[in-house]
């Protein structure tokens, strides 16, 4: 479950401008998440969180508060979704 986008730049939190982790966490609860959680992993805060019994994962590039596109040209295997649930894991 991920918000709506029409863009896969689409601003989470608007303003086109850098974002803290604390913001990312914010928007998040703000938007009815739970059990946030969220890493910054080079330019993006990777997060998961969970609503509606269902888990979400998000990556919001930090330099302009946008969520990364599934479609965009970023190979980095670290920025990949099903990954994101994996870097957020807290530790046992």
């Amino acid at each position: 479950m991920v918000p709506e986008r029409k863009d896969p730049a689409f601003d989470f939190i608007a303003g086109n401008r850098p974002v803290t982790e604390d913001q990312v966490r914010q928007k998040l609860v703000s938007d009815g998440w739970t059990d946030v959680r969220v890493v910054l992993r080079g330019r993006f805060f990777l997060a998961t969180a969970s609503k509606g019994g269902e888990l979400g994962a998000f990556s919001v590039d930090a330099l302009t508060g946008r969520l990364r596109g599934e479609d965009d040209d970023c190979d980095d295997p670290l920025y990949d979704y099903d990954d994101i649930a994996t870097a957020t894991k807290r530790p046992q």
